[in-house]
């Protein structure tokens, strides 16, 4: 998940429903492909 809100609540909420990572804006390419590569095996 990716957000412009750097909410706890929100975040607690991605990973209950089982979100593989959460990004807060702005966030770094390098954070954004880590997360990628990690989804895709």
């Amino acid at each position: 998940m990716i957000t412009g809100y750097a909410d706890q609540k929100q975040q607690a909420k991605a990973e209950e429903l089982k979100a593989s990572a959460y990004l807060f804006k702005p966030f770094d390419n390098d954070e954004l492909l880590d997360a990628v590569r990690k989804n895709i095996g």
